[in-house]
């Protein structure tokens, strides 16, 4: 979006969500509605702060100045807003393993990826990957099946070129061609003695693919069960970097709009630690409204995601429901609108939580 401002200066403004999941600006903690502290290949403590404003259900951030300092260039095309940043070249990626902690039993790792300058990425989880099977050395013996929980993949995207090397050091190569073993014949005539332990299987690597695909580096990580990527920006040398541990949620603590605050933290719980990610609502603030909204327009029935229910009903902010009857998609509990409690029937008792 771009508005006329003093002297016919032209502002932009984009919405604070495709900034941050399009180009992987960290949104810092704040307790001023109007003023949203980033932090994108730059110091944390002296952030660079911009100005917000809230138009309908979404709240915009001022780039002007940014995009100016980064040598975007921006412009209109009918009704979208083109935004074009400088091409980035990727000049090295590094994979260490970190020290381990006490409140983290798993072993982490940190890749970093060396960049010539600040440049935006994005981070995708993929689904489980499955894993190649080694058949066994005796023909006679089956392969065993796997005992650890499947790897998921990611995917982080930056706006650059890798260099060649990179490319050639992280593409997989084939793997070799299983051996044709013929049955031991006089094996299968001897008493069943006791097998040789089965050797553990070789873990994956962690990166398992750097590409380039239409100027964009692609580098796919094979990341094991209970671990996630955490991913963050740092300047002089320009480097991102990607921590790989079992509690990558950054607490934070965000006024959205005036009495509308977005938290999320760990909650230690004995000796456990849990994300939580919560909304505080103060009603009495002029503006704000808590209201039921359900995905049909014409009454309680249906289901629908969240985001796509919130946008139509112009929300600032949405929280997920309560539970559904699978069969007829009616809520279970009740609802309370305009006065008047609504619910649909129990008399069935399989349900399904509401996304």
């Amino acid at each position: 979006m771009q508005r006329s401002g003093k002297a016919g200066q032209i502002t932009t403004h984009v919405s604070d969500g495709v900034f941050r999941q399009l180009i992987g600006v960290n949104f810092l903690n704040s307790s001023n509605s109007v003023k949203q502290p980033i932090q994108w290949f730059s110091s944390v403590t002296t952030p660079l702060v911009l100005t917000t404003r809230l138009l309908g259900a979404y709240r915009y951030l001022d780039i002007s100045n940014f995009a100016q300092t980064s040598g975007w260039e921006i412009r209109t095309n009918g009704n979208i807003l083109v935004i074009a940043t400088p091409k980035a070249q990727v000049t090295n990626i590094v994979q260490s393993q970190e020290p381990p902690e006490a409140s983290a039993p798993l072993q982490q790792t940190r890749i970093i990826v060396e960049l010539d300058r600040p440049t935006p990425w994005q981070v995708l989880q993929g689904s489980a990957i499955a894993k190649s099977q080694t058949p066994s050395s005796d023909p006679d013996t089956p392969t065993p099946k796997p005992t650890t929980p499947l790897n998921r993949q990611w995917t982080i995207t930056l706006d650059g070129i890798a260099d060649p090397l990179l490319i050639e050091r992280y593409t997989p190569q084939p793997p070799p061609a299983p051996p044709t073993l013929l049955p031991n014949l006089l094996k299968q005539l001897l008493p069943v003695t006791p097998t040789q332990p089965i050797p553990a299987p070789t873990p994956e690597p962690l990166i398992q693919k750097v590409e380039v695909v239409k100027n964009q580096t692609i580098i796919s990580l094979s990341v094991p069960f209970g671990l996630s990527p955490q991913v963050s920006t740092v300047a002089n040398p320009n480097r991102l970097i990607i921590h790989i541990r079992p509690d990558p949620l950054e607490e934070r603590d965000i006024t959205w709009v005036p009495g509308l605050r977005w938290r999320q933290h760990y909650v230690n719980l004995g000796t456990e630690r849990f994300p939580v990610v919560w909304l505080e609502v103060n009603p009495r603030k002029f503006g704000l409204a808590l209201k039921p909204m359900w995905a049909s327009t014409d009454g309680l029935t249906g289901t629908a995601p969240l985001i796509q229910t919130a946008q139509r009903y112009l929300a600032v902010a949405g929280i997920n429901g309560g539970y559904f009857n699978r069969n007829n998609r009616l809520p279970l509990g009740a609802i309370r609108q305009n006065n008047q409690w609504l619910s649909g029937p129990h008399s069935e008792s399989r349900c399904d939580r509401l996304e």
